[in-house]
Parts: structure tokens; C-alpha cells; sequence
């Protein structure tokens, strides 16, 4: 909605102390919903007086305190007053509001119910968007297609709830169109409460299977075997706690394939050793990601640990057997590494 004048994003209020006093606009910016409120709450105004029509807009015409339409007033006084209300109030429209208002209004019509929006304040925006256009025949809704066009636009599930339980029409031969909003918004309210209970069903369903798994993972842990998730914790994120070694990634099928086939050690990877996981010398440790590139676990570096394993047992051992080679020994600059691993 597009008001011409602007206060810096101050919006005007309308004021009426009773229905015995006219309503005032304040300093402000005016938009169409200031002067509907003003239009009608001047109509409450004049019935409660019994304000004769010819003096209706004398009464009311200097009570919009914004300076456009006090300058407005001031100019055409004499001519404003011979109008009648409605059409002072057209022309005042003209005054405060931008050309495209009505259209601006109208986008509000087209808007369909939200996902999380709920149909109450939904229906009751778009009937006030309605109601400000009553005197825009292009864009009003009659009442009688009212109750088509909310259907039309309310959310999918309401609809489709809607029509189940239309039986013989029952919902559609609700005469008052305040009852027929209560009725479709308890509708909605039912759908709400039963999507809540879906959501938590599931939330606690997630929330059951990931403690059962941190549980068996960490009886796993303890046992020598286990996976836990560490993040956080050695190095980077999404590390791996296996067997109370923290790695930075977690094996693949193909790496465990490798320290399978060449006596290896899922704590250290490490190959040609004589220790398994559980009894790894470097249970405890932080496997960096320095380290872990190092050792990064590839048939290449398979074969080159077996020809060093081979070197250094004369020959004498296979993949599977024999003994102690580091896998950092196919690191030249790793004497540390290889000494370490030697037997």
C-alpha cells in the first residue's frame, strides 16, 4: 500500500473518544487502512448523531491532520462542503493516496494461506483488504462469492478437509459467515494440532534412535571396536573415535580392506604390525590430519609397505603374517615413525 505522503515511517492513528465525537486522523502517513477506519468510524458518528447528510463533511472535513489535505480543505472549503460523504471521501483518497492503491489492496486478495499461517488471521486480513475496497467495484468481492474466493485460497489441507467432511453440504449451508470462518478455522486447528503431533512423533523417534545408537556405540568403544562421534575433538570436525583413537575421518571399505590384507591396525593404521586395535600402543592418541594423510591407506602404499616389510624380514613374511613394519616407513624423513614400528 503506497500512501504519496511519508513521515519517516510514522503511521498515522485514528482517534475517536465515542461515538458521540467525530474521529480524527493524526500527523502521520495515511494509508488505505487509516481512511477506511476513518470512513466507518465517521459513519458511526453520523448515525449516533443523526448528522443530516448535506452537514455530514462539514463536521468531519478538518479533522485529517495531514498537510496536503489541511492545505486541500483550506482551498476548496466552500465546494467541500456541497459534497456528500462519499464522495469527499473518493476525493480525499485521491489526495492521500498514490494512483495504484486499489491494486496494492487488491494483491492482498490473491494471497494464498501460508504453510504455518493460520486460517483466522489469514481470512480476517483478506476480509479487511475487502472491506477497504468496497468502494472499488473492480476489485471488491461480493459477499455472496466471499466464502468461493477463501476456499480457493486457503491452504490445500484445509480444503481437502474441508470437502470430506461436507457431507449433505453442511458446511456450506452455514447461513452466518462468522460461524462458517469458526467452523473452517477449527478445521485448521485440527490439522495444526495433528501435524504438531506428527512433528514431535518423529522428533522423538530421531531423538530414541541416535541415543540407542550412542549408546551401542559407546558399549562398542569400550569393548575395543566401537565408533563414537567426536566432533570437535582431534583435529577437526566430524572426527572418529574408534577404540578411544581419535581419527579425522573414519575408515572406508576399502582402507579396512587393506589393513585386512596386509596385518594392519584399525587404531593406528598402521601395517605389518604384530598388535590389533585393542592393544594398540597408540590407543589415546590424536590421529591429526597431518598424520593421517601420512597414512593415508591405498594400494600403493600397501605394496610399498609389503616390499619394505619384505626388506626387512628378508623376504621371510607375507600380507598376513611376520613382522613389524611402521606404515610411516615408506616415509623416508619418518626415522621416528619407523622405529616405532619396527619389531
Amino acid at each position: 500500500m503506497a500512501p504519496v505522503q511519508n513521515y519517516g515511517g510514522y503511521t498515522a492513528e485514528v482517534t475517536q473518544v465515542s461515538a458521540s465525537h467525530a474521529p480524527v486522523i493524526g500527523r502521520g502517513t495515511v494509508g488505505p487502512k487509516q481512511l477506511d477506519e476513518f470512513e466507518y468510524n465517521c459513519r458511526r458518528y453520523f448515525s449516533h448523531r443523526e448528522v443530516e447528510e448535506g452537514k455530514q463533511v462539514e463536521r468531519i472535513m478538518y479533522n485529517v491532520d495531514v498537510p496536503e489535505v489541511r492545505a486541500w480543505v483550506r482551498e476548496n472549503e466552500k465546494e467541500l462542503k456541497e459534497l456528500t460523504f462519499s464522495v469527499f471521501m473518493a476525493r480525499l483518497r485521491g489526495i492521500v493516496l498514490s494512483t495504484d492503491w486499489a491494486w496494492e489492496v487488491a494483491q492482498t486478495l490473491s494471497t494464498k494461506q501460508g504453510e504455518d499461517e493460520r486460517f483466522m488471521g489469514w481470512a480476517n486480513n483478506l476480509r479487511e483488504a475487502n472491506d477497504i475496497l468496497v468502494t472499488m467495484p473492480r476489485f471488491h468481492i461480493p459477499a455472496e462469492k466471499l466464502r468461493d474466493h477463501i476456499l480457493l485460497h486457503c491452504h490445500d489441507d484445509v480444503r481437502r478437509e474441508y470437502g470430506l467432511g461436507n457431507k449433505d453440504e453442511c458446511y456450506d449451508n452455514i447461513k452466518d459467515f462468522n460461524q462458517w470462518l469458526r467452523t473452517v478455522a477449527n478445521i485448521d486447528s485440527v490439522i495444526a494440532a495433528r501435524k504438531s503431533q506428527i512433528s514431535k512423533y518423529i522428533t522423538n523417534s530421531l531423538a530414541a534412535s541416535v541415543k540407542s545408537q550412542l549408546k551401542l556405540a559407546s558399549n562398542s568403544g569400550k569393548a575395543g571396536g566401537g565408533v563414537t562421534n567426536t566432533a570437535g575433538k582431534g583435529g577437526g570436525t566430524g572426527a572418529m573415535a574408534v577404540g578411544g583413537r581419535v581419527h579425522v575421518y573414519p575408515l572406508t571399505a576399502e582402507e579396512r580392506r587393506i589393513l585386512n590384507e596386509h596385518a594392519g591396525c584399525y587404531q593406528c593404521r598402521k601395517l605389518y604390525v604384530e598388535h590389533r586395535a585393542a592393544g594398540c600402543p597408540d590407543r589415546g592418541k590424536t590421529l591429526t590430519l597431518e598424520e593421517y594423510e601420512k597414512r593415508k591407506l591405498t594400494p600403493e602404499f600397501a605394496a610399498a609397505a609389503q616390499l619394505e616389510a619384505t626388506r626387512r624380514n628378508r623376504g621371510k613374511i607375507n600380507a598376513s603374517s611376520g613382522g613389524s613394519v611402521a606404515v610411516a616407513a615408506v616415509f623416508e624423513e619418518s626415522s621416528e615413525e619407523e622405529s616405532e614400528g619396527g619389531s
